[in-house]
């Protein structure tokens, strides 16, 4: 397994939070996600063959920004 994480843009509320973690944790080769809101980061357990811009293309496709590592 790998961990990856990445910051969440565009969340308001922990129904957002709580709506990516189900389609993250649907994605093929994620054993489990953490999306918190404040501050805005999904936590991924993945297969090492998941790729960190598959998970940012599903982020955006459930209507959210993404990008790689924790905000800085």
């Amino acid at each position: 397994m790998t961990t990856k994480v990445l910051t969440v843009s565009g969340m308001t509320c922990s129904g957002c939070a709580n709506r990516l973690t189900k389609v993250l944790t649907a994605f093929q080769g994620v054993t489990s996600a953490t999306v918190t809101l404040d501050p805005p980061l999904a936590t991924l357990e993945v297969d090492p063959g998941v790729t960190t811009q598959a998970l940012i293309e599903r982020i955006q496709k459930a209507g959210f920004g993404a990008t790689a590592g924790e905000p800085g």
